[in-house]
């Protein structure tokens, strides 16, 4: 069948610090302006992923940047988790602050997100191609409330005098977000020997397929502690 208007919604999902995708909508006609809507259930078959690696560095602050914090010293730690499914808790684990280096004041949390998704149509018209994804993810610090963020991705595509119009596209994208947050409460939680766990929760992934359409993604997440300490 051929589209007069090659518009797709892949509508809005609700993830807890990154994304969720509700419905995706594609216009069939420009004249009469009638949408239909599909539904796009949770992955639940998606094999997980790499397990979270760590990463941890010392160094001291640049007094002549951060006079306020010219005495202060401040220990990195870093992990990362690909996630895949929808409604599934996963957890990274960073190593604490050692009590051994000094007095911790304050914990500086970097968390970095990225969408990559990819989509496929064999049979595509109008004049653009449109596709919406809304991912969100949840995560709660150790002593904090819960926190959600959404990464968002309008993706379009020039349809009209282009090849696209006869011989469909296949192609990848990338979406990044980073989130900074400083805590200077309930510090005891990042202090100690083990590990401070953080669980991760995201909703809006998309894996959907029919016989002229492919659209799937999926979110990397990469947290960072920055211990500052006297």
């Amino acid at each position: 069948m051929k589209k007069s208007n090659g518009s797709l919604l892949a509508g809005s999902v609700l993830l807890d610090y990154c994304l969720n995708l509700a419905m995706m909508q594609r216009k069939k006609t420009q004249s009469s302006g009638r949408m239909y809507l599909f539904p796009v259930l949770a992955i639940s078959l998606l094999t997980s992923t790499s397990p979270n690696s760590f990463s941890t560095r010392n160094f001291s602050t640049n007094p002549q940047l951060e006079a306020s914090h010219a005495a202060l010293q401040m220990s990195e730690v870093c992990a990362e988790q690909m996630i895949m499914i929808n409604d599934q808790t996963f957890q990274l684990e960073l190593p604490k602050f050692d009590p051994a280096l000094g007095t911790l004041t304050k914990v500086e949390v970097i968390t970095d997100c990225t969408m990559m998704g990819e989509v496929s149509e064999t049979e595509v018209s109008g004049n653009e191609y449109q596709l919406l994804l809304n991912i969100n993810l949840r995560n709660q610090l150790p002593g904090q409330a819960q926190t959600t963020g959404t990464i968002s991705k309008n993706y379009r595509k020039k349809i009209k005098g282009t090849s696209i119009e006869t011989s469909g596209f296949q192609e990848k994208f990338e979406e990044t977000k980073q989130v900074n947050e400083s805590i200077t409460t309930n510090l005891n939680a990042f202090v100690g020997t083990g590990t401070v766990a953080i669980p991760l929760t995201v909703d809006g992934l998309v894996n959907y397929q029919d016989a002229k359409s492919k659209i799937a993604s999926n979110l990397k997440v990469k947290v960072c502690l920055k211990y500052l300490y006297e």
